[in-house]
């Protein structure tokens, strides 16, 4: 660079000076303006970690609570299995009680039958 022949070679320097400190202003300038695009995307991005890992969280939750209900469940299923084929000797006793039942009736018919001289 050749210097300006109507300046004075101080005042020259100081231009060129003046120039670079003005370039450095506008870099530092753009700097700050990603700086803080930066901040925010780094925000942002906290936040939504945050947010998966309160999911994360709650789906924990809900996967002990539905192995819960499975094995209520599945201790449920095993007792109506236990139930169903208890049935059939259940059925085959209250036939038996019953039978049992009309028998003394009839036997209480007769006694009071006797009783009256009907018989």
């Amino acid at each position: 660079m050749t210097p300006d022949p109507t300046m004075p070679p101080d005042d020259a320097a100081f231009a060129v000076l003046a120039h670079k400190v003005d370039s450095m202003h506008a870099d530092f300038g753009e700097m700050r303006a990603v700086l803080r695009d930066l901040t925010n995307a780094i925000n942002k991005l906290a936040l939504v970690e945050e947010r998966q890992t309160q999911f994360a969280i709650a789906q924990e939750r809900a996967f002990k609570v539905l192995e819960k209900v499975e094995s209520k469940l599945d201790a449920l299923d095993t007792r109506v299995g236990s139930l169903e084929s208890a049935e059939p000797l259940q059925k085959q006793t209250s036939a038996w009680v019953m039978a049992a039942v009309w028998a003394a009736a009839g036997l209480v018919m007769v006694f009071i039958a006797k009783k009256l001289g009907i018989a």
